[in-house]
């Protein structure tokens, strides 16, 4: 009795995706790590010169696509790997790297909740490369892995993007800069 609940319930997890979903899950994925590749490799995300919080940390912007630590933790856990995903709050929100070593967070919570920005952190991208999703292509595809390749807009790169199958759904298992 016992494993036929547990056959049934897992059914459905083992059943593969066809290329159509696998697609639409890449895309999207995809497209969704372009904020965060900039708010964390390229220049930040946006900020208030008049809203000096402390040293060298200035409010986010009103049209920052995340305004809360929690929202920029839920994006960055939504759309990596976990392994990917707690290295990047670990060094840029919580200010350690993987090594122990304290760092200047690139972002702070503000006495009002809101998020900062430290002003003058080092970019580790002039510009961070944007693909063009309509080039997305699946080279495999299975139950617990995605691999594609897509091109960059200018059509001057390609990206091979890996997902990973996660306790809770699909993610980037790699970076996307």
């Amino acid at each position: 009795m016992v494993l036929l609940l547990a056959s049934v319930i897992l059914l459905p997890s083992c059943k593969r995706q066809s290329d159509e979903e696998a697609y639409d899950i890449a895309c999207d994925l995809l497209e969704r790590s372009y904020n965060l590749n900039v708010a964390y490799y390229g220049e930040g995300l946006p900020y208030d010169e008049e809203e000096q919080v402390e040293g060298s940390y200035y409010h986010i912007a009103e049209d920052s696509p995340f305004k809360l630590r929690n929202d920029l933790i839920v994006e960055t856990k939504a759309v990596f790997s976990d392994r990917i995903a707690d290295d990047l709050i670990s060094v840029y929100i919580d200010g350690t790297s993987s090594y122990g070593v304290v760092l200047y967070a690139r972002y702070i919570t503000g006495y009002d909740g809101y998020l900062t920005v430290r002003k003058d952190y080092d970019n580790i991208l002039d510009e961070v490369e944007k693909y063009d999703t309509s080039t997305l292509e699946i080279t495999k595809n299975r139950r617990r892995e995605i691999k594609a390749t897509v091109k960059s807009v200018d059509g001057d790169s390609t990206l091979e993007v890996v997902l990973v199958y996660e306790a809770d759904g699909w993610r980037i298992d790699g970076p996307t800069y």
